[in-house]
Parts: structure tokens; C-alpha cells; sequence
């Protein structure tokens, strides 16, 4: 195959799960060694990533053993975050690149990483090219990065970086997290060395990666496994503290100093290395913490839209806590009574969400008034699926104009005014269990049109065949009235609603993109948390 071909197959490949057709026409045999070894990279981090690739299942066990890299690969699994698609960075005027970008500079890296670049002997402006990152921005919050020693896109190659404003998630090719707190200045030698020079750093090592080293002036501070902050002070001086697991404190020439575990801060300064007390909790920001932040910040710009007839955040009312607050701005609220589910963990440590999972779980709402276009948004994660319909948002009605937003038993949208609208199936998408989701059900009988969209993706379009006014009436969201004489009554979900919104019109494109993009989870987040209640 030609690299030109082979590049467009990747570029096929990192859109959403790929259709079945594209592997019954794609045998090994046409791949050169090079491309087997990438593309055995590509779809073993896909599969991590997605769950499972939509069929082909053989074509991949062969082209993973044709590659040959069964033992060389594990930190795939966390080299790429999906983050990246489509943020932009505040350094300059350029979005950021494509996840399938990012990986494919990671996957061209590979080979070198194996063997650990030397430290470089001088300042070295980071050329960044895809052929030697060695790490991707996954996530920012107002991040920007000073000129020269910024990030190209997504990548980051060894070399010198200053992190001048905000939050940054840099996640290593071999696993390991960076969680930058500006302002901070860092070298990246290789995988698995950073230096420090100023700054504070939180750093999560996965077992890919056993001895990462985190370097300051004076001393190294190297991880066995495990989760630690340090912070490095313009006189020479620093910090270290050991949220989970051992850190060791090494002399620059390797020999050991002291073991640091669980919970113990140590400073150094002067040659002398000492116990220090616990830092501030806000010191050394969680991966989580970038998301929920930018949550809090973004939300604010959602709950003024004159447009929204409801608004929920989920966030529990210590007062009032059967209560699901509609947090819009103006208008009149139209708070939701929460009768059986129960409140745990969102998107996000500190995020709350309302678990689902009895029949008569459910939280009622009234909506009055009749419209000609609406449209009702939500992030789930569904746990599985019961009933042949799983309903996220219904009226209890089943009459001309009640509204519906359900999820079949396999995970597939569909819904709008009552009676059922013609469908047109786009993708193969579906809302996956154990997996934060976006779904989003448009209206609009003034284009006699319904659209469904999950992720940020147009699944289904849907004919309108009549037209006569939305009225969504008594409520319910994760749970529907039961249809009279139907054999399968119980609709309710199972799992979790963290966020719900109802406008009086139909959202753009360009609107459900930056809801699905401000509101993604980073690969931290995204597997399905206990459901213990709060």
C-alpha cells in the first residue's frame, strides 16, 4: 500500500467506530512491515480507547501478530486522549490538531523510545514534528504557552517548555500524566525524564512506566509506582509530596537519599533534604479538576441563553436535596421533583449526578407552553441496557405534540414528537454503556425535521409526518409513563444523568459541537465510577 493510501486508511479509521466493510476489503498481505507495526499501534489503541472496534475483530488479532509488538506496546492505552479534537490553545491562532495527529506522532516515536534519548547538553528549542513527540496535550484550561517553548498542535518533543497561563494535562507515550499549574517551566528529556525548573507538577505514573524521573537542582526525585507533586523554586530549592505509592529522593549521580510515602512532604534547599508540612490542596490540581473547571466556567455562558426553558446542572441542594434546581437565568424556574434516584459522582470528582436504576426512579418536571422547534440535550452514562426502550427524557402523555428522547435496547437514538417521525439511520453510533455520552434530539417543525446526535455526531435525521406543535407538558426525565396496551411498560434508564438542557428552538451544528467539546471527559473520567451514593 502507499503511504499516501496508507494515510488515508488512518485518517478512516480515527472517526467513530469504524463500519464492518472497511475490513472485509483490507487484507494484511498489502501492508508493508512499517505500516502493519503502525497500524496494529492504531487499532490496539482504538480498541482500548472504544471499547471494540464495530466487526473485524480477526483482521485485527492478525495484523497484531503479523506487527509482532505484543510485548512492546502496553502504553498505548493511555497515549492518546480525544480531548484534543478541536480545542484550540491561547499561545497562538491554531487549533489543535486531530487526535489521530497527536497519535500518529506518537506511534512514529515509538521506536526511539525504547531506547531513552540522552540529556540534551544545552538549551534546545523543541522542534516538535511528528516524527519524535514524545507526549500530547490531552486537556487545558485557559492554557498558554510562552513563545519558543510552546507545544506544535498537540506534540510535544523533547526540549525546553514554559507554561505561562492556566491548566495543562500532558500525558507521556509511555502513560504517565503531567498536570501543569502555571506558571512552570520544564525540559523534556526523554519518556521517562522530565527536569523541573520552576513551577508546580503533578505526576501520575502508571507501571509502563516504573522510574520515571522527575529532576530539579540538586536532586531527582524518581517514582516506584504512584502519584506525587513537586514544585521547584528559582533558587534551586523544592518540594515533593506523595499522594499514593513511594518516591525515592536520588543525588544527581543515582545514589539514593530517602524513601517517601504515602502522605509525607520532603523539602530540599542548601544540599539538605527535610521534612516539610503537607502543601494546600489547590497547589497541584487533579486531571479531573481541569474538566470540572472548565465545566463550571463554560456553564455560566450556557445558563444565560434567553432560549432554555430548563436547565439542570445536577448539582445536589444540600437543602433540598429531592430537588433537581433548574439553574437557568431567565425566566421563571422550573425546579424537578426527584422521587427514587439517588445522588453520586458525575463527569467529575466534585460533579454531582442522579443514579437511575429502579423502575419507578425518575424526576418530574412541568414544562408549559407549545413550539414549533425544540430541542433537549443530556449527558449520560447508561449502565445497561434493560428494556427494549430506555427512556432519558418523555412526556407522559402519548398524544399528538408530547415529546419523547428515548435510547433502544441497543444503545441507538431516536425520539421527537409523538406519533413516531420516519427515520433515516446515519452511523453505526450508539450511546455504549460505561461511557460518558452526549445525546442530543433536535425538532423543528418549521423544516419538518428531527436530527439525533450523539457525540458531537448526526446519527439519525427523521421526516416529520405531521406537524402541529411541540407541547412537552408533565415531564420526566429517566423515566417514561407507561404507553397503554404496550407489552414492554418500563422505560426507565439505567445509570447516570449529570447535566440536562431544554431550548425553545432548534441548536446549530456549531452548538452541539462546543457542548459535546466543552463537556467531554478526559480517558481519566471516562470508565464507569462505583454508584455509591453521596
Amino acid at each position: 500500500m502507499t503511504d499516501s493510501d496508507f494515510q488515508k486508511l488512518i485518517e478512516h479509521l480515527a472517526g467513530e467506530s469504524p463500519p464492518e466493510e472497511v475490513f472485509e476489503n483490507l487484507d494484511p498481505a498489502d501492508l508493508s512491515p512499517e505500516q502493519r507495526k503502525e497500524l496494529a499501534l492504531f487499532l490496539r489503541t482504538q480498541t482500548l480507547i472504544k471499547q471494540e472496534l464495530a466487526g473485524g475483530e480477526a483482521f485485527v488479532r492478525r495484523v497484531m501478530t503479523w506487527a509482532g509488538e505484543s510485548e512492546k506496546d502496553t502504553f498505548t492505552a493511555k497515549v492518546i486522549d480525544m480531548r484534543s479534537h478541536g480545542r484550540e490553545t491561547k499561545r497562538s491562532s491554531r487549533s489543535l490538531a486531530p487526535w489521530w495527529v497527536a497519535l500518529a506522532a506518537c506511534i512514529a516515536a515509538a521506536a526511539s523510545w525504547w531506547r531513552p534519548a540522552p540529556t540534551p547538553a544545552g538549551p534546545v528549542i523543541a522542534d516538535n514534528t511528528a516524527s519524535n513527540a514524545v507526549a500530547v496535550l490531552v486537556d487545558e484550561l485557559d492554557a498558554s504557552f510562552a513563545d519558543g517553548r510552546s507545544p506544535q498542535k498537540t506534540g510535544f518533543a523533547p526540549g525546553p517548555y514554559k507554561l505561562e497561563n492556566g491548566l495543562a494535562h500532558v500525558r507521556m507515550i509511555n502513560g504517565t500524566d503531567l498536570v501543569l499549574k502555571a506558571p512552570v517551566a520544564f525540559h523534556i528529556d526523554d519518556p521517562m525524564r522530565i527536569r523541573l525548573q520552576t513551577g508546580d507538577m503533578r505526576v501520575v505514573v502508571p507501571d509502563t512506566a516504573h522510574g520515571f524521573i522527575v529532576a530539579t537542582d540538586g536532586v531527582d526525585y524518581q517514582d516506584l509506582g504512584t502519584e506525587f507533586g513537586v514544585s521547584a523554586g528559582e533558587s534551586g530549592s523544592s518540594q515533593m509530596h506523595v499522594f499514593d505509592g513511594q518516591v525515592d529522593v536520588l543525588k544527581t549521580d543515582g545514589t539514593k537519599i530517602e524513601s517517601v510515602t504515602l502522605g509525607q512532604t520532603v523539602a530540599f534547599a542548601q544540599g539538605n533534604l527535610s521534612a516539610a508540612p503537607a502543601p494546600d490542596k489547590d497547589k497541584f490540581p487533579s486531571a479531573s479538576e481541569i474538566g470540572m473547571r472548565r465545566w463550571q466556567q463554560l456553564s455560566q455562558g450556557w445558563r444565560d441563553d434567553p432560549t432554555l426553558l430548563c436547565y439542570y446542572s445536577f448539582q445536589k441542594n444540600p437543602e433540598s436535596p429531592r430537588e433537581l434546581q433548574d439553574i437557568k437565568t431567565s425566566g421563571v424556574p422550573l425546579a424537578a421533583q426527584v422521587s427514587g434516584a439517588r445522588w453520586v459522582t458525575g463527569r467529575w470528582p466534585g460533579k454531582d449526578a442522579l443514579f437511575f436504576d429502579h423502575d419507578d426512579d425518575q424526576a418530574l418536571v412541568d414544562i408549559p407552553g407549545e413550539y414549533s422547534q425544540l430541542t433537549v440535550a443530556a449527558w449520560v452514562l447508561l449502565d445497561r441496557y434493560d428494556f427494549p426502550n430506555n427512556a432519558i427524557f418523555a412526556s407522559d402523555g402519548w398524544e399528538a405534540k408530547d415529546f419523547h428522547m428515548n435510547l433502544n435496547g441497543q444503545g441507538r437514538l431516536f425520539g421527537g414528537t409523538y406519533p413516531r417521525t420516519t427515520y433515516t439511520q446515519l452511523t453505526d453510533d450508539v450511546v455504549q454503556p460505561g461511557v460518558w455520552s452526549l445525546v442530543v434530539l433536535v425538532t423543528n417543525e418549521d423544516q419538518r425535521r428531527t436530527e439525533g446526535w450523539i457525540n458531537g455526531r448526526l446519527a439519525f435525521t427523521g421526516d416529520m409526518v405531521n406537524v402541529w406543535g411541540i407541547r412537552p407538558g408533565r415531564c420526566r426525565i429517566g423515566g417514561c409513563n407507561p404507553k397503554p396496551g404496550e407489552g414492554n411498560p418500563v422505560r426507565t434508564v439505567r445509570g447516570r444523568i449529570d447535566e440536562l438542557f431544554v431550548w425553545k428552538r432548534a441548536l446549530t451544528k456549531d452548538e452541539i459541537h462546543r457542548l459535546y467539546e466543552e463537556g467531554r471527559p478526559s480517558l481519566l473520567e471516562v470508565s464507569r465510577p462505583a454508584a455509591s451514593a453521596q
